[in-house]
């Protein structure tokens, strides 16, 4: 399974959608944590890999879950044996809100800087696509220290948020 999340993570990257204002600019599969086993000399009862998909908008995460399901039942079928089953634990649609809507061009003004899309999952999309509503996705410090250990926003970097949002605050109301 880990190289049929490979194969598809290959594909995406040839084939996949594409938004060129993303760092990554395709649909990414993800394997986080592989799991199993009790000792070295002991065959394990199980393994476990927990992944993740971060999917553009215009790619649908169903269809790339069921293409992994359809890879999991061949690899069973050829085994003759085993069992390899997919739990889809969370889903949230992607971004997709263009850069130049009212709300975006507001931020963008109230910023004073020019900003791209961002290379990681939010509820953003759950917004935009169920309720409607124009999203976007701001706030202070770097994802390049985020998720890591000992992550940190500086205090210059809350300053600046709040200057931020009085300046939407006072452009919106």
């Amino acid at each position: 399974m880990v190289r049929e999340a490979e194969a598809l993570q290959s594909w995406l990257a040839a084939n996949g959608a594409r938004d060129i204002a993303y760092p990554m600019p395709h649909t990414s599969v993800h394997i986080g944590t592989i799991a199993g086993g009790t000792a070295l000399n002991i065959v394990p009862e199980y393994c476990r890999m927990d992944f993740e998909i971060r999917s553009l908008a215009a790619d649908d995460p169903a269809a790339l879950v069921e293409r992994l399901r359809a890879a999991a039942a061949r690899i069973v079928t050829a085994a003759g044996k085993g069992d390899i089953r997919i739990e889809v634990t969370n889903t949230y649609p992607g971004l997709n809100g263009p850069a130049d809507s009212p709300l975006a061009e507001t931020a963008l003004r109230a910023a004073g800087t020019q900003t791209g899309k961002a290379g990681f999952g939010t509820e953003g999309g759950l917004f935009e696509e169920m309720l409607g509503l124009p999203t976007i996705v701001f706030g202070p410090g770097s994802m390049d220290r985020a998720h890591k250990p000992d992550e940190y926003v500086t205090t210059g970097e809350l300053g600046a948020c709040d200057a931020f949002l009085d300046r939407m605050i006072e452009t919106l109301c």
